[in-house]
């Protein structure tokens, strides 16, 4: 609405903004955002979503010029695209909680070392009932990937909607387990 009303955006505005993505208060999603999906030795983090923005940013109309040194919003006539969930080095150097944990995050984003994500064995062994909801939409997690990852677990039940998104469950938990219940309870069809 500020953009509309008054052509930039609002101190208002941009506090909103910072407040869905509240890394101050929650210091450990923050530093370990990154490092939860690297799979097995070898796998670094990287930065991986500064390194592959700034491989996008190259071309200047692309949605992340942003990260470009020499970018200007003043100067920009293209949209602003938002990182939604990801985590930048630059995030430890401007956000006052983060800054004592900027070593930390570096020292993280480098280590290769890291076991399997998952024992695929143990996960097609599994015997015990798993109801998970996928959401089609999802603007965070590939729904072809949460499919791929569904299918190595032994008997999951997978509620897959595009009515829900990422956060239903904390923003609707009534209708997701109600929907994983009826799974359960094997009343879907």
């Amino acid at each position: 609405a500020s953009l509309d009303q008054f052509g930039f955006l609002t101190r208002a505005c941009l506090a909103a903004l910072e407040a869905f993505t509240p890394f101050d208060t929650n210091v450990l999603y923050a530093v370990l955002h990154e490092a939860i999906y690297c799979d097995g030795p070898g796998a670094a983090s990287d930065w991986a979503a500064h390194r592959v923005g700034l491989a996008l940013a190259r071309d200047p109309a692309s949605p992340f010029a942003w990260l470009r040194p020499d970018f200007s919003l003043a100067s920009s006539t293209a949209p602003l695209f938002f990182a939604g969930e990801m985590i930048f080095p630059f995030h430890f150097d401007t956000y006052p909680e983060l800054m004592a944990l900027a070593d930390v995050a570096r020292k993280l984003a480098s280590y290769a070392d890291w076991p399997a994500l998952y024992d695929i064995r143990r996960l097609r062994d599994n015997a015990v009932p798993v109801y998970a909801a996928s959401y089609v939409d999802d603007m965070y997690v590939d729904s072809l990937l949460a499919r791929d990852t569904a299918r190595l677990v032994r008997g999951v039940k997978v509620f897959e909607t595009n009515v829900l998104h990422h956060s239903a469950l904390r923003a609707r938990p009534d209708e997701v387990m109600q929907q994983l219940f009826r799974l359960r309870d094997d009343v879907l069809d």
